[in-house]
């Protein structure tokens, strides 16, 4: 097995400055590590190793065989995680330099430690301490390189005060954050479960989220979120996306959840670096689920059918189903020819009369069923309203659950 460049040596002076000397041991690895050397980023407490070392270690004789299988898993969580925002280059079997000069030090701290822990989680079972191995390089000298090892439940105190932390511990890297109105805005998700009305089986669940202002909590309004930029409502897409998958994986028996159903902006979908980044977490998601995702776009309501089309076109490859969110606010003639696959219907929170909600779910068939056969009313709030929906001509509807943070 080859050695892990994150086996520190025996250097009384560093030991005494806090750093290990961290031998390199190929060619590539110090021509990668000269560069971000020269480029200022060691300077800036930037680059960071992660090692593998531990999983190598633990799987024996078994790591020549599963060794790219590991690989490749840690460097789809680089990519997601970076999201564009730093570079990363594998220097050895098990180990990888990570540059991140455009985010804090202690936001890249976090990055590192969330790819560490998912990859140990998925082929050990857990993420032990001793086997989160991160160092920050300090210096490179003609010895080797200079890492101090990562405090990790230093830099886990600093981003809970530091971020709105998901319940299941993972950082929300999206969320909270300053919008281009001035607010500061959170996202909150919940796990709604999708009934086939049909059966009366559940068949997945589907993400439904609130974006709100902090530290009030107050959910922020149509006309508010309407004047949200793309860049913001591409955080709030990403943010929901991720907080949802980590509510999957807290809540949920991940193992018997057959599908999935993410909510994701026409606007984000529309741009091909909000795609890209999309379609990162949608191979996330397919991963932890049976039978598939499906990507429900909102906010669709006077967008071309043509433009429409091309979005569905692009994200369907990798997803189960594309379905449409629609409210009924304007003409939804032009839906037929968008190519969806079946269209969800909100159930808006304030009207908690019976009477009012046949009323309105008769309303929402009447507008949706001739666009498409598959029609989902989302956040009913008892059987009897889900019971009533069948009735109407609903086939899927999804039951919300108690408010969580």
């Amino acid at each position: 097995m080859k050695q892990s460049l994150l086996e520190p040596a025996v250097d009384v002076a560093a030991a005494a400055s806090g750093e290990a000397l961290l031998p390199i041991t190929s060619v590539e690895a110090a021509a990668v590590l000269d560069r971000l050397q020269a480029s200022g980023a060691v300077e800036q407490g930037a680059v960071s190793i992660i090692s593998l070392s531990a999983i190598a270690e633990k799987l024996g004789a078994r790591w020549a065989s599963r060794q790219e299988r590991v690989q490749d898993h840690a460097e789809r969580a680089l990519e997601r995680q970076l999201a564009g925002q730093g570079v990363f280059q594998r220097i050895s079997a098990t180990d990888y330099v990570v540059s991140q000069p455009g985010v804090s030090a202690m936001a890249g701290q976090a990055t590192c430690l969330n790819v560490l822990r998912n990859t140990l989680h998925h082929f050990l079972g857990a993420a032990v301490m001793a086997d989160i191995r991160v160092h920050t390089v300090t210096r490179i000298s003609a010895d080797g390189v200079h890492g101090a090892r990562l405090d990790v439940e230093a830099v886990d105190r600093a981003r809970s005060v530091y971020v709105d932390e998901a319940p299941g511990g993972s950082a929300d890297r999206w969320s909270p954050f300053v919008a281009v109105n001035g607010q500061r805005v959170r996202v909150s998700c919940v796990l709604e479960p999708v009934i086939l009305l049909k059966t009366s089986n559940r068949i997945g669940y589907r993400v439904a989220r609130r974006v709100l202002e902090t530290p009030s909590d107050r959910p922020l309004t149509a006309i508010e979120l309407t004047a949200l930029s793309r860049a913001d409502m591409q955080r709030i897409d990403l943010a929901t996306i991720g907080r949802g998958l980590d509510r999957l994986r807290s809540e949920a028996e991940v193992d018997r959840t057959p599908s999935l159903m993410l909510p994701v902006s026409y606007i984000t979908l529309s741009n091909l670096d909000g795609r890209a980044a999309v379609v990162s977490l949608l191979r996330e998601a397919q991963a932890i689920v049976r039978h598939g995702v499906i990507c429900e776009i909102c906010d669709i309501e006077g967008v071309p059918a043509g433009a429409l089309a091309t979005v569905v076109s692009l994200v369907r490859p990798f997803c189960l189903y594309v379905v449409g969110r629609v409210t009924g606010a304007v003409s939804m003639s032009g839906l037929k020819d968008a190519r969806l696959q079946g269209l969800t219907v909100e159930f808006a929170r304030n009207l908690p009369i019976e009477a009012d909600f046949v009323r309105w779910a008769r309303e929402a068939m009447v507008m949706a069923a001739p666009l498409a056969k598959p029609v989902m009313l989302c956040g009913l709030q008892s059987p009897r309203q889900m019971a009533a929906a069948g009735y109407l001509g609903a086939s899927h509807a999804t039951l919300r659950p108690p408010e969580r943070s």
